[in-house]
């Protein structure tokens, strides 16, 4: 028996049947193996070629047209720093100190181009007045507004505020 055999023998023993390993059969898996690396790989190959044909139809940048720059709004002083803001700064109702009211409100608002907040509506509240809270201290805020194509355009957001009366 060829080295070669062992060594397959080693790595891939005979079936059950005690058939061994077929020469023949070990070919014809190359021949197919050999055959599917040239259709998997063929494509990459002609997609080269077709690219850099159309590469060299590419015009040169425009020096006129301006870089397209986009930015959400956004707390200034960041998201950790506006949550501790209103956790701490919520007015609390005896009521919700009382029954140790925890959760988070969840609020739709809209940062205008100038950097205030308007139309702050609350979508889903603890109740005890935690939104009405949260919706006056968000309305006092400024935020970063929002950037689309170099100009501050109005943007909505919507956010949970974490509420822990205690």
């Amino acid at each position: 028996m060829s080295g070669i055999r062992r060594q397959l023998q080693k790595y891939w023993p005979p079936s059950p049947k005690g058939e061994g390993i077929n020469p023949d059969n070990m070919k014809s898996k190359r021949i197919i193996t050999f055959s599917t690396l040239i259709l998997f790989f063929s494509p990459l190959f002609l997609r080269g070629t077709a690219g850099e044909a159309s590469a060299q139809n590419i015009p040169p940048p425009d020096k006129q047209n301006m870089e397209v720059s986009t930015q959400d709004a956004f707390y200034p002083k960041g998201d950790q720093a506006l949550y501790m803001y209103i956790m701490y700064n919520v007015k609390y109702s005896e009521e919700a100190k009382q029954k140790y009211i925890e959760g988070n409100v969840s609020l739709s608002f809209d940062v205008m181009p100038d950097s205030t907040v308007k139309n702050v509506n609350i979508i889903s509240d603890l109740g005890y007045g935690t939104g009405d809270g949260v919706k006056k201290l968000v309305g006092q805020l400024k935020f970063a507004p929002a950037i689309q194509m170099g100009m501050k355009v109005k943007m909505n957001l919507m956010m949970d505020f974490p509420v822990k009366a205690h």
